[in-house]
């Protein structure tokens, strides 16, 4: 059976038959301070919990509503303009696009081609000391359906033949062949020949 630690045992209720009336009356004016105790911190504790909500509402009705982020941004940004971003240009010097606004805003006048070739080849001059030929061709022509699809013909064909060439060329070399005169007799029956054609000239040249 479970028993109890040595100190845990539950105490016995108290008999109060066995006590003086003296003993009575002191108990029961110790309850009745008990209680007054704990109704007085009762009221003080709810009396000050009052005073705390009310100093809340106060400051809640006295404080001026927060504004939300973005409305703070915006007029941030209202006040401090970000100026627009300068366009970038080429061959432009960095403190020549940081002018004037009225040199930024002024508006350029149209240049003409001739004009605008010139200041090319300047600017070509400039950079680079390269010549280009001057081309020479023939102004544009303008051609029939039939004499363009003639020269495509004819532009095809060149092309296959190029090809073939450039094909033939290129076995030949993988092949190792070699174009050398046939002669199959020999270099004396060439020489015999050419010594009895003379011969033959002397002959015709004495009988004449």
């Amino acid at each position: 059976m479970f028993s109890l630690p040595r100190g845990f045992e539950p105490q016995a209720p108290e008999d109060l038959g066995q006590r003086s009336s003296a003993e009575l009356g002191e108990m029961l004016k110790r309850q009745e301070r008990l209680l007054r105790n704990e109704k007085f911190i009762y009221q003080g504790i709810h009396h000050s919990e009052e005073n705390t909500s009310a100093e809340n509402l106060m400051g809640l009705s006295g404080r001026t509503p927060k504004k939300p982020h973005y409305m703070e941004v915006l007029e941030m940004r209202a006040k401090n303009p970000v100026p627009p971003p300068h366009k970038f240009k080429t061959n432009v010097l960095p403190s020549q696009q940081n002018d004037s606004p009225s040199h930024s805003q002024r508006v350029e006048s149209p240049v003409s081609s001739a004009e605008q070739r010139r200041r090319d080849k300047q600017h070509l001059d400039d950079i680079t000391a390269a010549r280009l030929l001057p081309l020479h061709h023939l102004p544009a022509q303008l051609l029939s359906i039939e004499d363009s699809l003639e020269l495509q013909k004819q532009q095809k064909q060149n092309y296959e033949e190029m090809q073939a060439k450039l094909a033939a060329q290129k076995l030949a070399e993988r092949l190792n062949i070699k174009m050398q005169s046939y002669n199959p007799e020999g270099e004396s029956s060439g020489k015999y020949r050419e010594v009895r054609d003379e011969d033959d000239d002397q002959s015709s040249d004495d009988e004449l």
